[in-house]
């Protein structure tokens, strides 16, 4: 349900989920979201496997996330490292 080089697009959904549920349009940093693949677009703060398939690492510090984490969290399976700090968020991983 993907092509090799492309994120699965319920986990470039939840990464869109987040984005609007979070209040991306206030983040510091939100360098290439919501444009692309979220792998072979670097969305700032998203990290990939090697073949740019699946996301390994979420990592957000410092960037002025508030509101609540979505539950389509739970799409993204491979993911390994999920860090949050100084941020206003709610919700449960």
């Amino acid at each position: 349900s993907f092509t090799h080089g492309f994120v699965s697009s319920s986990e470039r959904m939840s990464l869109v989920d987040i984005y609007y549920a979070t209040n991306g349009e206030s983040w510091q940093n939100k360098n290439n979201w919501m444009k692309g693949d979220p792998c072979e677009g670097m969305w700032y703060g998203v990290t990939c496997d090697d073949t740019n398939t699946k996301i390994k690492k979420i990592g957000f510090t410092f960037n002025r996330l508030s509101g609540t984490l979505p539950t389509s969290l739970s799409s993204l399976t491979s993911v390994e490292y999920f860090a949050i700090s100084d941020d206003g968020l709610y919700g449960s991983l």
